[in-house]
Formats: C-alpha cells, sequence, structure tokens
C-alpha cells in the first residue's frame, strides 16, 4: 500500500510539473522552463504505458499550435526514454513510433513551421 501511495504521490507531482510546463495558466517562464526540465526527469524512469497520454497531449498541443516548441521538447525526451525493443502485444517500438509520428501526424511539417515562426520572431 506505501508504494502505491508513494506511485500515486509522484504521478501527481508529475501531472502538476506538466500543467506548469505547459502552461495550463500564466506561470513565471523561469518556474515553466523548471518544471518542464523536473517532468523530463520524472518521466524518464516510467514505463512506456505512463508516458502515452503525454505523448498524446504534447501532439495534440503542438497541433492546436499550443506552445509547439516547449511541447517537441518535451515529446523528444518522451521518446528518447521509450523502449528501444519491441513493446508486447501489438505496441510499437521507438523507430516504429516515430516514423508513424512523421507520417500520419506531420512531425515534420510541424518543426519546419515552428523553426519558421522561430525565424520571424527574430527578424
Amino acid at each position: 500500500m506505501a508504494t502505491r501511495q508513494l506511485g500515486d504521490r509522484v504521478m501527481r507531482a508529475a501531472d502538476m510539473m506538466w500543467k506548469i510546463a505547459t502552461r495550463a495558466k500564466d506561470y513565471p517562464a523561469r518556474l515553466c522552463k523548471q518544471a518542464r526540465k523536473n517532468f523530463q526527469i520524472t518521466s524518464a524512469i516510467w514505463e512506456d504505458s505512463l508516458r502515452d497520454p503525454y505523448i498524446a497531449e504534447c501532439l495534440d498541443n503542438i497541433t492546436s499550435n499550443k506552445l509547439p516548441l516547449v511541447n517537441l521538447k518535451i515529446l523528444r525526451k518522451l521518446i528518447e526514454k521509450m523502449n528501444q525493443t519491441s513493446y508486447s502485444s501489438s505496441r510499437k517500438n521507438r523507430s516504429e513510433f516515430t516514423k508513424d509520428l512523421i507520417s500520419s501526424q506531420g512531425l515534420i511539417t510541424i518543426i519546419i513551421d515552428e523553426l519558421e515562426r522561430y525565424i520571424q520572431g527574430i527578424n
């Protein structure tokens, strides 16, 4: 029971860091950056299945143009930490998942669009 409570607390803390990092409310930029880093550290030790909802939310945020650069950074870390071997049953490995993101989610186009917005913001 104590282990489960600890796991629940860790997940609640990770969810709080996620909300701050993706600016569910208007938080200071420095706090958001630290929350993103803490979320990435925490999620690095998770089972792949715990990352899935956050990967999906990153993709939703990116496609709806909600902090795409922040979500790309988080998405990259989530994918980097995915298991490299095949998942059990119908799950994909990291390589297959990345190929799917590129083909079905238009990840390359999203990255290029975000880069163009970034460059326009500099000029």
